[in-house]
């Protein structure tokens, strides 16, 4: 890695930590469509600043890959995954863990529990466990009643699992 691509880096983490602060609060599907345009233009703006492409010659895909960032669609999949796990092991805060234990199904076959679709007529597809059920099921290690799993592992997990689909 050269000096020239660690200070990219560097600019990119001190942008991204006052960008994305606080992300599981805001950033989920009910941002709606005109806020997550916003967001993408600021994203992709904040990354051609950083790398230095006034001429907007490069790709958003390439900005990602060379800044080593999900793009913001991804990136609001991964952090919510990774709240939802969070959650889920440490059963706060108890109102949503309440909520959510409805909606989990455990298999002694299956590492994880499912998370089940209960809503009706499409109404209900905007809370987090609809949301974010198709990208639980992809994870192949035993996130669920694993006390000895550290929370390095599992962000290294999920993000090995949204940074291959993203990037490769």
């Amino acid at each position: 890695m050269t000096l020239m691509h660690f200070s990219y880096l560097y600019k990119v983490e001190q942008v991204y930590s006052i960008l994305y602060y606080c992300d599981v609060v805001w950033l989920n599907p009910t941002l709606g469509l005109v806020n997550f345009k916003k967001l993408n233009k600021v994203h992709y703006s904040a990354l051609r600043i950083i790398l230095g492409d006034w001429r907007r010659t490069m790709h958003k895909t390439d900005l990602n890959r060379l800044t080593q960032r999900l793009p913001p669609k991804a990136w609001t999949k991964y952090s919510a995954c990774s709240f939802f796990i969070k959650m889920c092991r440490s059963k706060s805060p108890t109102n949503l863990w309440e909520n959510v234990q409805d909606h989990l199904y455990q298999n002694v076959r299956h590492l994880n529990p499912t998370l089940l679709d209960k809503s009706e007529k499409k109404i209900g597809k905007k809370m987090i466990q609809n949301w974010i059920g198709p990208d639980l099921k992809k994870l192949t290690f035993k996130w669920f009643n694993e006390p000895s799993l550290s929370d390095y592992t599992i962000r290294t997990n999920l993000k090995n699992l949204f940074y291959r689909e993203n990037f490769i």
